[in-house]
């Protein structure tokens, strides 16, 4: 039972009442040169597009468990990744680009609605296996956070993660605002080039950085609502409220 009463179905229907979508935004490029969009979803049609995502079968992520079941297209232009409570399990759900589409640098933006009342963390990664590399710092590989929501807050996490996820790891990041309310439409992006990441929000520069030393290699997108680590059950997070994360559209975009 679900404490207040809430049903995935009406939580979706608010999310979508009366908002408008926000603009995409480019970045200036480099003179002589223009952006070419090289891959994109636009979340059309009833089924996921397997020829561009991989969906995370069921088994454990993180403290929780991620399942097919808990992502789908609706039909109107739209990824949603629910969130749920199933007796003692919390079930998210992920999709990636793994061995489908990977690239080294460009622009990537990602249209999405945040959730209102997070007890879970929507995500946007890329990424690749090569992060848990320790040789090269994060040159050969580095965990790109465009975006992770873990509050409340009108406010997203934006984090560079390398040299793997155990004692050798390395981590740097922000907090950034957003325009309006979480629930509203939002753009998330990053400019990887070279020599450094410029992260995006609703088309404003959010941060700059150049920390670990720019990833080299190609890396693939990642996206989901994942349980926060480590798992509270205390305080207002009881993770009893079922939830979504939204999105809209994902584009990647080289210079030429």
């Amino acid at each position: 039972m679900r404490p207040l009463g809430i049903s995935l179905a009406a939580i979706v229907a608010l999310l979508f009442l009366g908002q408008s979508k926000a603009e995409e935004s480019l970045p200036q490029p480099d003179p002589g040169k223009s952006w070419r969009l090289i891959w994109n979803d636009e979340f059309d049609g009833h089924e996921i597009d397997k020829t561009k995502w991989n969906v995370s079968p069921d088994g454990p992520r993180g403290t929780g468990f991620w399942s097919p079941e808990n992502v789908t297209l609706d039909g109107k232009g739209h990824i949603v990744f629910k969130a749920t409570r199933r007796e003692d399990k919390v079930v998210g759900a992920g999709i990636d680009t793994y061995k489908k589409f990977s690239t080294t640098g460009g622009f990537f933006t990602f249209q999405c609605k945040l959730s209102p009342h997070p007890e879970y963390r929507p995500a946007i990664w890329i990424t690749s296996p090569s992060v848990n590399q320790t040789e090269d710092e994060g040159r050969d590989g580095t965990e790109i956070d465009v975006m992770e929501q873990s509050s409340r807050r009108d406010e997203v996490y934006l984090n560079l993660h390398w040299d793997g996820y155990g004692k050798a790891h390395k981590t740097t990041g922000v907090k950034s605002g957003i325009k309006g309310k979480l629930e509203d439409w939002h753009v998330f992006s990053v400019l990887w080039t070279p020599v450094e990441y410029i992260f995006y929000v609703d088309g404003q520069e959010a941060w700059k950085t150049e920390d670990g030393g720019v990833s080299q290699v190609d890396e693939a997108i990642k996206m989901g609502i994942e349980v926060p680590w480590p798992l509270q059950k205390n305080g207002t997070s009881g993770f009893g409220i079922d939830d979504v994360f939204v999105c809209d559209y994902a584009r990647v975009y080289k210079q030429e």
